[in-house]
């Protein structure tokens, strides 16, 4: 995350980057942040890119690694996305000037959520969430100038990625 942080600066600037470590599967670490007046003030864009994928047939997966890629990836598309809506409307609250003002939620999600595979039953689903609770919170937002999108990257390899074979694709290169 510095890297990115790094490269975002380089672009311009003016853009503040801070990166805040925390387990996005346990709802207790979002207590920090969302206290966090300096991060909830100056807040105009989330990219949840959060994500994992336990390899192997879902059958064959322990249940405690199944809770934790559940918690991980529902977790975080629903909670930063209710921080980012509450920190970007409390922002338009005291804007003199709100209709000048525009905020983002990005949520990452897969084309797997569109065709589950064997290997990835359980990610498809949640991604297929990740969609699904993107689009159905869109219209409120979009009524407070909070654009909210959501983004289906097809397979790319990475760590995750790499042991993981889905009928008819190819991985896109690091």
């Amino acid at each position: 995350m510095e890297e990115v942080k790094r490269e975002i600066g380089g672009i311009d600037q003016e853009i503040r980057v801070k990166v805040v470590p925390m387990d996005l599967a346990n709802a207790d670490d979002y207590a920090p942040i969302t206290a966090d007046k300096e991060v909830s003030d100056n807040l105009a864009i989330v990219v949840n890119n959060a994500g994992l994928n336990m390899d192997g047939r879902f059958l064959d997966i322990a249940p405690e690694k199944l809770q934790n890629e559940l918690r991980l990836n529902l977790n975080a598309v629903t909670l930063l996305s209710r921080y980012a809506r509450n920190s970007f409307s409390d922002q338009l609250d005291l804007s003199s000037n709100p209709d000048q003002e525009r905020f983002g939620i990005i949520n990452v999600s897969s084309t797997v959520s569109l065709e589950p595979f064997p290997g990835v039953t359980q990610y498809s689903a949640t991604k297929r969430y990740s969609d699904d609770f993107t689009k159905a919170i869109r219209d409120s937002c979009l009524k407070r100038n909070i654009d909210c999108l959501v983004v289906l990257p097809g397979m790319v390899t990475t760590t995750m990625s790499k042991n993981t074979v889905i009928p008819g694709t190819t991985c896109l290169p690091e």
